[in-house]
């Protein structure tokens, strides 16, 4: 009986481990400042025409703005996730990236 109570204990655990991973990496993107918004904004305008071109600017143009300090390295790396999908061709991943970091940003009132 012990044994079987012990086991059940352990499954707990082991589910509880899983749930709190499972939150914990899909809990979305945390707030990004007004500058990292307006990337973040390009990139999906960019990323929905799947515009090579633009994509490649927009990085310029952050990893600029990194070395002046405008961006934290968490926006920078996310901007550059999404970016990374578009260099692989994959422009539905990264449009839905952009996206899913601009709505991210929305508080509820």
């Amino acid at each position: 009986m012990e044994s079987r109570y012990s086991k059940l204990v352990l499954l707990g655990l082991v589910v509880a481990v899983v749930v709190g991973a499972y939150l914990y990496l899909n809990r979305g993107y945390g707030d990004v400042s007004e500058l990292g918004y307006q990337y973040a904004t390009a990139l999906y305008s960019a990323c929905n025409q799947s515009e090579s071109r633009k994509l490649e600017v927009i990085y310029q143009m952050a990893i600029a703005a990194r070395e002046r300090q405008e961006l934290d390295d968490r926006e920078l790396r996310w901007l550059n996730g999404i970016i990374e999908h578009g260099r692989r061709g994959d422009w539905q991943a990264a449009t839905a990236e952009a996206r899913k970091l601009l709505e991210d940003q929305v508080t509820e009132a």
